[in-house]
């Protein structure tokens, strides 16, 4: 079965007037080579070579200046400007490859990959080795190496063993036969969680949040945090992750509906070796709602008194049961979300007395009475 296609985030080729913005390759394992195509099937190797590069950061970093070696030390310059987003693929190869960010130059001859035997490649950028692997075995024809997952390295280095064959198929430009390989593409190559959507609703009474993810990588838990301000979050639940799977997952957390206002919520996504990502925020307005008229009933009760209202409470709450004293005899919380709650009459003496719903913008009363 074919796996599932990521699309990338493209690479982006930009002027001069870009390179205040971002920043070179700093650190072994920046990148890693995630896949490799040395033995192209119909179009000659001088225009089907390519390298695959995977930036394993957050952030964008340029590949300007950076050189691309193999085994018998020749060498080809990356002398554009090329923008690599973080966690997305770049493309760097020979004319008649799809989706490539930067074409190798036809001449001086840049370096060759071996097709039979064993070789070498190298990224390195300010003098520092980012990326490595190399293979010692013949190359099938028509048929790229992609890494399987882009955390197997070590200081940027990825050996042999780590890659497999790939199973998608792709057509080089002006040339019909078709090639396994997934250039700019996650195809085999497992990824850390790639979330696809992420939304957040209030609904109901509930905030109802929504996210998808493409594909998963060792993912333990997503929590789900709030925050009022958009800078201070708080944890106010967790939902388990896939650990590792190339499927699309659906999920969904009902939070509690907060008091009106403009409320911010985000992703705190965990690895099973405990590394984090978050996502997000996003921003949900709670409308300010006129509940419908409180009610108690029965309105001569004995027991116990059910009181009733219209709309979802908000956040923040309480129902005070007062006698004609005015004394507060009893106070709840009220769940948020919630539309009726009972009272147990308990140890009350009989007479005249009041449910008071106080929410944090407004309050409400109903009378009943209790008897014998």
């Amino acid at each position: 079965m074919t796996p599932t296609q990521k699309t990338m985030r493209t690479p982006i080729t930009l002027g001069l007037l870009c390179l205040a913005l971002t920043s070179p390759a700093q650190s072994p394992g920046d990148f890693v080579i995630s896949e490799y195509m040395a033995n192209p099937a119909g179009a000659p190797d001088e225009q089907g070579e390519y390298i695959e590069v995977y930036n394993r950061t957050d952030f964008p970093l340029s590949l300007q200046g950076c050189t691309l070696h193999d085994g018998s030390a020749t060498m080809v310059t990356i002398d554009e400007f090329v923008l690599v987003p973080g966690k997305s693929f770049a493309v760097l190869g020979r004319s008649a490859v799809p989706d490539a960010a930067f074409y190798f130059p036809s001449s001086p001859p840049p370096f060759n990959l071996n097709n039979f035997g064993g070789d070498q490649i190298q990224l390195i950028c300010n003098g520092k080795i980012i990326a490595q692997t190399f293979y010692t075995n013949g190359q099938l024809e028509g048929v790229a190496m992609e890494l399987t997952d882009v955390n197997s390295q070590a200081a940027g280095i990825t050996v042999e063993s780590a890659y497999q064959a790939a199973t998608a198929s792709f057509q080089y430009i002006g040339y019909a036969q078709d090639n396994l390989g997934s250039p700019a593409q996650s195809g085999n190559t497992m990824l850390p969680v790639a979330l696809t959507a992420f939304s957040a609703r209030a609904v109901a009474g509930e905030v109802a949040l929504k996210w998808a993810t493409a594909t998963e990588l060792n993912n333990d838990y997503f929590a789900i945090e709030h925050s009022t301000d958009g800078r201070a979050f708080s944890e106010i639940g967790r939902v388990q992750g896939q650990g590792t799977t190339q499927a699309p997952q659906a999920y969904y957390f009902s939070a509690p509906l907060p008091r009106p206002g403009l409320h911010f919520y985000r992703l705190r996504q965990a690895d099973f070796d405990g590394q984090l990502a978050y996502y997000g925020p996003v921003q949900v307005q709670v409308a300010q709602s006129e509940p419908a008229q409180l009610s108690a009933y029965p309105t001569f009760a004995t027991t116990q008194v059910h009181l009733q209202w219209g709309s979802p409470a908000p956040e923040g709450s309480t129902l005070l049961l007062t006698g004609l004293n005015g004394c507060i005899n009893k106070q709840l919380t009220v769940p948020s979300g919630s539309k009726s709650m009972a009272f147990g009459l308990q140890g009350l003496p009989r007479g005249s007395y009041a449910a008071v719903l106080r929410t944090p913008d407004r309050q409400q009363a109903a009378r009943f009475f209790i008897i014998d």
